[in-house]
């Protein structure tokens, strides 16, 4: 090799370096400005998922067979991304107050005199696509956000935990 090629060979030798050195903490930085710019507009949009997901989890399968008299949003918010989509998720706990009775009377059970209020823990899981929030309504029973991604490792990688500040 002559040495003209011995100086092309070196220079894209340290081209390709310094590419790489540059590149890596670039994209480091893009993603963690897009995740905050994610973070902050699921806040904004809050509100409105809220009641799409409540709107969506009672009126499909499992919640449509219980009244659902309350249900309350914890301000936590865990972040995780699909594996397969790459889609961020947003997982938040819930409690849901439904009526026991309602089911039981409904479905010819024995419930004798009334219905019964009970308490139900469990995940909503909510989704970035296409730049905008979104929800299927689905519910994680029985696990909190963190235990929801731990549960599903295979779908999920934990990205990170938002707590509330409280006085």
């Amino acid at each position: 090799m002559s040495s003209i090629g011995w100086v092309i060979a070196l220079f894209a030798a340290v081209a390709t370096g310094i590419v790489a050195v540059v590149w890596r903490p670039t994209l480091v930085s893009f993603r963690e400005s897009r995740f905050s710019h994610a973070r902050r507009q699921f806040h904004r949009q809050r509100e409105y998922l809220e009641a799409r997901f409540l709107h969506l989890a009672t009126a499909s399968g499992r919640a449509s067979r219980l009244r659902w008299e309350e249900c309350e949003f914890a301000d936590d918010v865990t972040y995780a991304r699909d594996r397969h989509s790459r889609k961020l998720c947003a997982f938040v706990a819930v409690t849901m107050a439904y009526d026991t009775g309602a089911d039981m009377m409904n479905n010819g059970g024995l419930m004798g005199g009334g219905s019964t209020t009970d308490l139900r823990s469990a995940t909503a899981v909510f989704h970035l696509a296409h730049g905008r929030w979104n929800t299927y309504g689905r519910t994680v029973f029985d696990l909190n956000p963190t235990e929801a991604v731990i549960h599903f490792k295979d779908h999920f990688v934990m990205l990170g935990q938002e707590l509330a500040h409280r006085p």
